[in-house]
């Protein structure tokens, strides 16, 4: 009997499509829609977002799902995608002012 020392593979990574969408005066992007991991928190879409748009850490940004609700920053970017996508995607709205809630 041969054993096999071969470690098991790692899973996939899955990805979220993610649709950006500016709100008011919010910087409008060249690039609207990414894939970013489903197994992060949303606080990394937040980071990520910051960093396209070269905000300056002073700079406030709110970030919505939809135009209902801000997410908790430790949620799962899957988790959300699981229940708000619309057309297989999670629309992610922001602005550099409060514009809901």
């Amino acid at each position: 009997m041969s054993s096999s020392s071969t470690p098991p593979a790692p899973p996939p990574q899955t990805k979220t499509k993610i649709q950006f969408i500016p709100v008011g005066s919010a910087p409008i992007l060249t690039k609207t829609k990414y894939k970013l991991p489903s197994t992060q928190p949303f606080s990394s879409v937040t980071l990520f977002l910051r960093k396209i748009l070269a905000l300056t850490p002073e700079t406030g940004l709110f970030v919505y799902i939809g135009t209902s609700f801000a997410p908790n920053p430790m949620e799962l970017v899957g988790e959300i995608e699981n229940c708000f996508s619309v057309n297989g995607e999670l629309q992610v709205h922001y602005c550099l002012q409060e514009a809901w809630g």
